[in-house]
């Protein structure tokens, strides 16, 4: 499942990237000022990319799976997890969504802990694809791997990682920029701005609202970030 898009989502990809940048960025807002954004807060930050696919264990310590996707609010809070496991039933992959406040860390590093069992897991049971998230929630991986375009449409790189605070609020997007421009590869971090500005489900794009002058001025970013509960 991992790397998830769905066809619309590569349609407006492939037919939309350089459209109308001006009129998504508009929606952002007043942008953060990159040479006065306060990033102190994200060194105490975890990724989102070093908590999917973990293992995931059930209260009894059983391994039941591994970390299938991350569930955002609009707000930009983690909401909860999705966990793919095989270990209850015989029919494939069942998927489990779990409250963020029930997720814990795991026996193992790198791994969490669910409250899921063979006797629970219809509580938890969702189906991927559909839509019952919660209004204007979505999947991280929803936004991981979309284009990301300039104020002018052009091309910048790609999403690769979104960064939460120690709270559980996104803060910052972490690009990788084009090797076809003069920008650097990077990583280089963002201020996350959102659902709904500059970016929803389904786009194939991430608008940051900044220049190519601004970009170009943004210095990579060495912190290699871990997971919440590393």
């Amino acid at each position: 499942m991992r790397g998830y898009k769905s066809q619309l989502m590569t349609t407006v990809f492939a037919l939309g990237f350089a459209g109308a940048a001006a009129t998504a960025s508009a929606a952002v807002g007043d942008p953060v000022d990159l040479q006065t954004w306060d990033r102190s807060g994200l060194a105490q930050g975890w990724s989102s990319e070093e908590l999917l696919d973990e293992e995931v264990f059930g209260p009894n310590g059983d391994d039941i799976g591994e970390v299938e996707d991350i569930v955002i609010g609009a707000d930009g809070t983690v909401k909860a997890v999705i966990v793919e496991t095989e270990a209850f039933l015989d029919i494939g992959d069942v998927h489990a969504l779990v409250d963020w406040s029930k997720v814990s860390a795991g026996p193992e590093e790198d791994s969490i802990q669910v409250p899921v069992t063979q006797e629970t897991l219809e509580e938890f049971r969702t189906n991927y694809d559909d839509d019952n998230l919660g209004n204007r929630s979505y999947r991280v991986r929803e936004l991981i791997g979309d284009g990301v375009r300039l104020t002018d449409g052009s091309g910048y790189g790609r999403i690769d990682d979104i960064i939460f605070s120690a709270d559980g609020k996104a803060s910052a997007v972490i690009v990788a920029a084009d090797y076809g421009y003069d920008y650097g590869v990077g990583p280089y971090a963002y201020p996350y701005h959102g659902y709904g500005a500059g970016w929803q489900p389904g786009m194939g794009y991430y608008d940051l609202p900044y220049t190519r002058d601004q970009v170009a001025a943004n210095t990579p970013t060495e912190r290699e970030w871990e997971g919440p509960f590393d």
